[in-house]
């Protein structure tokens, strides 16, 4: 659930992230049971334009479904579940804003899930830290919103709220430094001196080979045994 950069300080993977895995385990979990999970899935569209006083559409982040046969009831259950990031601005109010009032109502379910992921790491930015202080203040502080919700109106129906602990304990190992100090640094290379005072010797010019009369002389005093 978190990116970790060479030399760099974890940040948080996007919230897409988290609700995909939130659909594999729910579909994993329920996978010998006639329940499925979506993801993205649009339940409401816009009709009308945003400028003439139209709702905008929506889109839950996971939805789970069950068919009439699989039900007891013999009616097809809905549940929509809202994943959120802890340092999401929404995640204060989207158990109301969305998850309820949008999609439960939406799709005429008396049922909704919220789950928030708590990232938290050594050195995270400041703009990645959760609204609360500590995971407990977070999981009461929606625990309780929930069950004001709950207990608002005779229709609300069931609200549950779910705290994710995704903090990362601990330096990563990509965030040590790897600059040597002290004595173990390494040594610097000697700059190599240009070399001063040398010449290259010249090669001697061979003699060149006797032509003309000497040449004929030359021959000749070596056919007589003379010339060496």
């Amino acid at each position: 659930m978190w990116n970790t950069p060479k030399g760099a300080a974890p940040t948080p993977k996007a919230e897409e992230r988290i609700s995909d895995r939130v659909c594999e385990a729910i579909a994993l979990y329920f996978r010998s049971y006639a329940v499925t999970a979506g993801r993205e899935v649009q339940i409401f569209r816009r009709s009308l334009s945003g400028k003439i006083g139209g709702q905008p559409g929506s889109e839950v982040d996971v939805l789970v479904q069950i068919p009439a046969m699989g039900a007891e009831s013999g009616d097809e259950i809905k549940i929509p579940v809202e994943v959120k990031l802890s340092n999401n601005p929404e995640v204060r109010t989207g158990l109301r804003g969305q998850l309820l009032d949008r999609y439960m109502r939406q799709l005429g379910t008396d049922v909704g899930v919220f789950i928030v992921a708590w990232m938290q790491a050594p050195k995270l930015a400041r703009r990645h830290k959760p609204l609360w202080k500590t995971l407990t203040d977070a999981r009461n502080d929606l625990e309780k919103q929930a069950a004001e919700l709950t207990a608002s109106s005779e229709d609300t129906g069931i609200v549950r709220v779910f705290v994710l602990d995704a903090e990362m304990r601990g330096s990563p190992r990509r965030l040590r430094s790897r600059k040597p100090a002290g004595k173990k640094a390494a040594k610097k290379k000697r700059p190599v001196k240009a070399r001063t005072g040398t010449t290259k010797r010249r090669a001697r010019p061979k003699s060149p080979r006797p032509t003309g009369k000497r040449q004929q002389k030359k021959r000749k005093n070596k056919r007589d045994g003379r010339g060496r």
